[in-house]
């Protein structure tokens, strides 16, 4: 699981979500720690499958920055391409 995280991390930087995309991970890792120093014996016995929701909700978060991240990619070149075509992209006559 956590080398699906830290792909999916690298794809969200990519993206254009820069140091965003480490806000999922992060959280993920500091919320285990923190229930694991609370409760060590979630560690030892067979239940710790119970707090498996964190990486899958940071997974679900990672998975929407790449979706989105995506989408506002293909969005920013059409409008990039369009504004190139029609003449107002950066220098205005005077």
């Amino acid at each position: 699981m956590l080398f699906l995280e830290i792909f999916l991390t690298v794809v969200a930087w990519k993206r254009g979500f820069k140091a965003w995309a480490l806000l999922p991970t992060g959280a993920a890792v500091l919320m285990g720690l923190l229930i694991g120093l609370s409760n060590p014996e979630i560690a030892e016995g067979d239940n710790f499958f119970g707090l498996i929701w964190i990486d899958i909700l940071a997974v679900a978060a990672l998975v929407f920055m790449v979706v989105a991240g995506a989408k506002r990619k293909a969005e920013h070149s059409s409008e990039t391409k369009s504004e190139i075509s029609t003449g107002e992209a950066g220098f205005s006559e005077q």
